[in-house]
């Protein structure tokens, strides 16, 4: 949810002041990797057309933001497999069944899952 937000880092300076002690943040977001990108190359990938998304940023970036503003990640991950490019998805997703592999433990292709998902809660002092 914090692609929403114009400046993040607003919220979770904010989000602080309500978390009970031991209360933690989920965050979910679109992950701005290379398959994220190839959304927009036509016939091969499905636009992210929501206007409201104003601040899509790379695993990295949430990741960093999180420590700067006094976070610790208690864990992350990425999600929602493959659903946002046409083709190459179909193709790899068969693959992986074929080979009886777990397509978010190979590295590349876990590369095309488009959410990042962390768990962050206030680093001790």
């Amino acid at each position: 949810m914090l692609e929403y937000f114009p400046r993040p880092e607003e919220f979770l300076v904010e989000a602080k002041r309500y978390l009970r002690p031991g209360g933690i943040i989920l965050v979910s977001t679109p992950n701005k990797s290379l398959p994220y990108r190839m959304r927009s190359i036509p016939l091969l990938g499905f636009p992210d057309t929501n206007p409201t998304h104003t601040n899509v940023q790379p695993p990295s970036f949430w990741k960093r933001l999180a420590a700067r503003n006094g976070y610790e990640i208690a864990v992350s991950w990425k999600g929602e497999y493959l659903t946002h490019i046409s083709l190459i998805p179909k193709m790899l997703k068969v693959l992986c069944a074929v080979l009886r592999i777990d397509p978010r433990n190979v590295p590349v292709v876990n590369a095309f899952e488009q959410a990042f998902v962390m768990v962050i809660r206030p680093a001790k002092q």
